[in-house]
């Protein structure tokens, strides 16, 4: 338990203490908060209730914040993890540094694909996966995904760089070239690059919808 859990539960022991020891008897509530409360005291016959004496309530109020700080931290968890970018010689490198190796087991599911685009080419191995699609020979975007410590070089020659951060991850976007656009990303696990001559806004849909 961390100390500010430890300083709610003491809040809450001190809090519930405040009430003489027979509560359920003597407190006035109002008729909704009654009948809140019979549906949590209920037994599974539906008959027998349960008495909420100040020792019982203690234990439901720590309970209930509990779970409340637990369903926050899940919340606040991001789904990425830390990553820098530094020169290397003509290029940037985005590396992950303090990430667990996995092997890439399946390929990845891109949830939108623009209209008329299509894959025309696969290739890779356990380290690495690349994906080429296209909708005619002017039009084409590919996708990368690898292990998280695989580094991933790319140029910003149109001086883009920006940070994007969605839903816990980040997404870093860059321009390549005029009119070419490039988004890295890591979901804790694999980074991916996701590049081609589509807008900004539609390279960062694919990246979006991408599990």
């Amino acid at each position: 338990m961390t100390d500010f859990e430890k300083a709610c539960e003491l809040a809450n022991k001190q809090w519930v203490n405040s009430f003489d020891e027979k509560t359920d008897e003597n407190i006035k509530f109002s008729h909704s908060h009654e009948k809140r409360i019979k549906e949590i005291a209920q037994i599974a016959d539906g008959k027998k209730r349960i008495k909420l004496t100040r020792k019982t309530l203690k234990y439901i109020i720590i309970a209930a914040v509990l779970l409340a700080l637990a369903a926050t931290t899940a919340i606040a968890t991001p789904h990425f993890k830390k990553y820098r970018v530094e020169k290397s010689d003509d290029l940037l490198k985005y590396s992950v540094s303090d990430g667990k190796s996995s092997k890439i087991d399946k390929e990845p599911s891109l949830e939108y694909i623009p209209n008329g685009y299509h894959k025309v080419s696969q290739s890779g191995n356990e380290d690495g996966l690349l994906i080429e699609y296209r909708k005619d020979e002017d039009h084409w975007f590919t996708f990368m995904k690898n292990d998280i410590n695989s580094n991933i070089y790319f140029s910003d020659d149109e001086n883009k760089l920006e940070e994007i951060e969605y839903n816990g991850t980040k997404y870093l976007i860059y321009s390549s070239d005029k009119n070419v656009y490039g988004i890295i990303w890591n979901d804790g696990k694999y980074s991916y690059d996701l590049g081609g001559n589509l807008s900004k806004e539609e390279l960062l849909r694919i990246a979006k919808c991408t599990k």
